[in-house]
């Protein structure tokens, strides 16, 4: 099934419903279904592509939303944009994704501005709340009542179509346009449900960027498959997540790390506030065993992990229900599999590390406009290559220990970064760590250890070292340790360890 079925179906099952919760404004699903079919007969008219490539540029919104879903219903695909890039950078995503019409609000009128007084692409823009503005409120009422949503269930059901194309973050190189299919998505969200036990009276905080993958796919389309309810929160702020979450009786937290921090920090007096809670599932990097260990003691349920990436769609794995070591991401969800493969691509015995390679129906199309990344991604036989490193246990349960780029080498002995920084980040004065290896010419490269401390907080360089020693091999221990107030991150909260490495050139 593509996804534009699974809107009509979702309208059909679930028109009464709420849906989406935006401050103080909800929606049915009949409203915002159709508001997208409404928008869709403009992206249609407006449309001058020849990819049929729609781009969004919008914070996380029911405005959001219903450019998603709008680029749907038009058998057009969406290319989310994140609207704090650059000028150049938002204009390369456009440009090399092709992309005629963009999607957006007056508040990023500068930044369209911007892009194309660069000499970026020529794009016609789409200000939503100008637009409504100028119709006035009683025409577009009218324009949303006459909208049918049987229209979805038109056409012939394409899963290979381009659903979405995704840009990478691009921490590591330019970013790749990854090509999502509505079948990928669909076999996702499916998973998901299945792995979760997702319910209609579900109720999922959205506090996740829309424009990445991770809430584009585990809020935004689950909630739609599952029929359940998305409470849209445009930035975090812990505060006013825990007041979200008691009055909306939210149910499922999917969030990064540093927000489970920040959120059981400002939920500690009151942990009861969150008692509606049956689903805490971190993902988008790593969760340190200290702060799983403190966030379930404080709020009295656990945190869960889960590993996944852009071009996965995104879920690969999910250490949920409770009965997984905490150290590994769990098993893979329904639908997928691993494997790990050694630097000739064959596969490795159960407990041996190298990379994790995954196959299923989520596993993207390919790179837009980039066979050699495509070839160096795929292995042909429906199979991708991660770049992460990890291993499989007896029962097939996935540990991942690292990116394959951030394996140090130091003196013939291999060194997985983030099985240091789980063992630094227990220390009582740490709040985050990142290791980053540094070019070093008598021994390739050697472990540098970057701090941020709790607050109050203050460590011996001499003490630490042997804390170290105690707890890790003599060469995995960090040859240097230097404190930062933050750690450079990206939208998502993943750290930029690219950054930190050109802070200490080797």
């Amino acid at each position: 099934m593509d996804l534009k079925r699974t809107l009509h179906q979702s309208w059909k099952a679930n028109a009464e419903r709420p849906f989406l919760v935006e401050e103080d404004q909800r929606w049915t699903f009949d409203q915002v279904i159709r508001r997208a079919v409404a928008l869709s007969r403009l992206i249609i008219a407006s449309d001058r592509s020849e990819t049929g490539h729609v781009g969004i540029i919008l914070p996380n919104s029911e405005a959001f939303v219903t450019s998603f879903f709008g680029c749907l219903a038009a058998d057009r695909a969406a290319v989310p944009v994140n609207c704090l890039l650059s000028p150049p950078e938002a204009g390369f995503i456009l440009e090399h994704g092709r992309v005629k019409l963009v999607l957006t609000s007056s508040a990023f009128r500068p930044l369209i501005e911007a892009i194309r007084e660069s000499g970026g692409p020529a794009i016609e823009a789409i200000y939503l709340d100008e637009l409504a503005a100028v119709f006035g409120e009683e025409q577009v009422h009218a324009a949303v009542a006459s909208a049918d949503p049987d229209m979805l269930d038109s056409g012939e059901s394409d899963p290979e179509r381009t659903a979405c194309l995704l840009y990478t973050s691009g921490t590591t190189d330019l970013a790749k346009g990854v090509i999502l299919t509505h079948g990928n998505l669909v076999a996702n969200c499916e998973s998901m449900r299945q792995a979760l036990d997702i319910y209609a009276e579900d109720a999922f905080l959205c506090v996740l960027p829309l424009f990445h993958s991770f809430g584009m796919t585990t809020t935004m389309l689950l909630s739609l498959v599952a029929g359940s309810r998305m409470v849209l929160m445009r930035r975090f702020h812990p505060t006013t997540a825990v007041d979200l979450i008691e009055r909306e009786k939210v149910t499922a937290l999917l969030m990064v790390a540093p927000m489970f921090a920040l959120l059981m920090r400002a939920a500690s007096s009151n942990p009861s506030r969150l008692s509606t809670v049956r689903i805490a599932i971190s993902g988008g990097g790593p969760l340190s065993p200290a702060l799983g260990e403190a966030f379930h003691k404080s709020m009295g349920f656990p945190v869960f992990q889960g590993y996944g990436l852009t071009e996965a769609a995104p879920v690969v794995a999910v250490n949920y229900p409770p009965n997984y070591p905490p150290a590994s991401v769990g098993p893979c969800v329904p639908g997928v599999r691993a494997e790990i493969r050694d630097e000739n691509d064959q596969p490795l015995a159960v407990g041996e590390t190298g990379e994790i390679c995954v196959a299923g129906e989520n596993i993207m199309r390919g790179y837009y406009r980039n066979p050699e990344e495509t070839a160096a991604a795929l292995d042909g036989k429906g199979w991708l290559r991660t770049g992460d490193l990890g291993y499989l246990d007896d029962k097939g349960v996935l540990y991942v220990t690292g990116r394959k780029k951030d394996l140090i080498i130091f003196g013939g002995e291999k060194i997985y970064p983030q099985e240091v920084e789980h063992t630094l980040g227990t220390h009582p004065a740490i709040a985050e760590v990142a290791i980053v290896g540094i070019t070093d010419p008598l021994r390739n490269e050697y472990p540098k250890a970057f701090l941020v401390l709790k607050e109050g907080a203050s460590i011996e360089e001499r003490e630490l070292r042997h804390w170290c020693a105690e707890r890790m091999a003599g060469f995995k221990v960090p040859r240097e340790f230097e404190v930062l107030d933050a750690l450079p991150k990206n939208t998502l909260g993943k750290v930029l360890k690219r950054e930190l490495a050109k802070q200490s050139p080797g």
